[in-house]
């Protein structure tokens, strides 16, 4: 398996990347968010699935208003809210890229994350492609790099191109889905899905189960992702919402 050469070459069918966007309630963010992507260059075949999940503010309608001047995004309603995980799938069921990338809503893309970068080169012959991400800590503008533990996991990596055979430490990473791009026949061939837990939680069993499968992990030692840390996210909860890991490492173990 390659991933196509020339990225300029996709058809509108065949786009060289999938962005896949769910978002609930996301009002105050989303505009923020899409308006970032305009980072990945035109010469990148590239659609942006957004899945609003059942909101129940505005967000639907602001992103109805980007549909109309960019034709490469689509807005995908579910009518109920049912959680990121089975928004993703849905994105996943109706994105057509080579790769995909799941970006959250009230993330963010760096404005020169694709700067000189060779994207049929970083992609050639890998099933993910796994980059460095920064943080913005609540109420901050401050950039900080990406966390610690995922820092040194990936400096003692062997070299840019392995299998998680070859370097299980990989599989010990924060098993986030942002900062991967998976192929997606790789995706579909192993029956991938994202289990319907709470927000936070349903990614492990996904990335894990890509990273495990992959015939060439690469990693690319450059920051494609801004992390918006607050506390919404699962790492500063500490009520029982956090048990629900549980049940998703028992998914990942199936």
């Amino acid at each position: 398996m390659k991933a196509r050469l020339d990225c300029t070459a996709s058809s509108p069918s065949t786009p060289f990347l999938s962005v896949v966007v769910p978002a609930y309630n996301a009002g105050t963010t989303i505009r923020r968010c899409l308006g970032s992507l305009t980072a990945v260059p035109a010469n990148v075949s590239h659609e942006i699935v957004m899945v609003d999940d059942g909101s129940d503010d505005n967000t639907a309608r602001r992103v109805e208003k980007m549909c109309k001047a960019r034709p490469h995004l689509r807005l995908l309603r579910q009518q109920v809210n049912m959680g990121a995980g089975p928004a993703r799938n849905r994105g996943l069921e109706e994105c057509r890229g080579e790769f995909i990338w799941f970006v959250d809503a009230d993330d963010e893309i760096p404005p020169a994350a694709f700067s000189g970068l060779d994207v049929a080169r970083a992609t050639d012959g890998c099933d993910v492609l796994i980059f460095r991400y920064n943080r913005v800590l609540p109420r901050s503008r401050k950039i900080f790099p990406w966390i610690e533990y995922d820092a040194r996991v990936f400096a003692a990596r062997p070299g840019n191109d392995f299998t998680a055979v070859e370097f299980p430490a990989v599989l010990t990473s924060s098993h986030a889905v942002w900062n991967n791009w998976f192929h997606r026949e790789n995706t579909a061939a192993a029956d991938m899905i994202f289990p319907d837990t709470p927000a936070g939680t349903e990614d492990l069993s996904f990335t894990v189960a890509n990273l495990y499968a992959a015939r060439r992990l690469r990693f690319l030692d450059r920051e494609l992702y801004t992390l918006r840390e607050d506390s919404s996210r699962l790492s500063r909860i500490t009520d029982r919402r956090r048990l629900a890991v549980l049940t998703t490492c028992d998914f990942t173990e199936d």
